[in-house]
């Protein structure tokens, strides 16, 4: 059986979920005892094959495994395991149509918060409940690595936004809002804007999810 998890992502980033340009995501790794500690492996736990299931047993625990300076080992466990189902938390508002109906609305789909149904404030992401939503991921690969060691495409999988110019692709500035960068310093704006401009140079440990996005699955709520 399937996991369901939540997971926050901003508007921008929704938007890029959306538009099919976002399949991958980086989170701080927590829970490392030291900088100066060392990631080593990842370690996947399997369940054990069961005969009458048609498909293979997913992992039921992902760790990273760190050495600290005394030498010792210690684990991590990732937060996501590959088959798990992601819901997006995204920033929303819940309205009441003519007709007295309740129905929610999203920010990432660009409308604005005093039209046709009133002036109403919208609700930060943390707070939208699983009825509301409306976006699915599930996990297909999981693995650790430094910050700044994304690659060209990794940073384009992130969902960075870009417009085509007349001879390449200008990609976003999130900390400037113009576009005229190229992929790797896009990703390092967006980076910043969420964990400040000095996260970049500390290269921190981040767990790396690649995922598809799904239909809402049957049995959800």
């Amino acid at each position: 059986m399937k996991t369901f998890k939540p997971i926050l992502f901003s508007t921008p980033m929704v938007g890029a979920l959306l538009d099919d340009r976002k399949n991958q995501t980086r989170r701080l790794v927590r829970g490392i005892q030291s900088d100066d500690d060392v990631f080593q492996t990842i370690m996947t736990k399997r369940r054990l094959w069961d005969s009458t299931k048609e498909v293979a047993p997913g992992p039921i625990a992902t760790n990273a495994v760190f050495i600290n300076k005394n030498g010792e080992e210690y684990k991590i466990k990732s937060k996501f395991q590959v088959g798990d189902i992601l819901w997006v938390r995204e920033t929303f508002a819940e309205l009441k149509n003519g007709h007295n109906e309740v129905f929610n609305e999203y920010k990432a789909n660009g409308v604005s918060n005093n039209g046709d149904n009133g002036t109403w404030n919208w609700k930060p992401s943390i707070f939208m409940p699983k009825v509301a939503a409306r976006l699915f991921l599930e996990v297909t690969s999981v693995r650790v690595e430094r910050l700044r060691d994304i690659f060209h495409a990794d940073a384009v999988d992130e969902g960075i936004e870009f417009k085509d110019g007349k001879t390449k692709r200008l990609y976003h500035n999130y900390l400037t809002l113009d576009y005229g960068c190229n992929e790797l310093f896009s990703f390092m704006t967006l980076w910043q804007s969420i964990h400040g401009i000095e996260s970049w140079e500390q290269n921190p440990y981040v767990w790396v999810y690649n995922f598809k996005k799904i239909d809402k699955p049957n049995n959800f709520c």
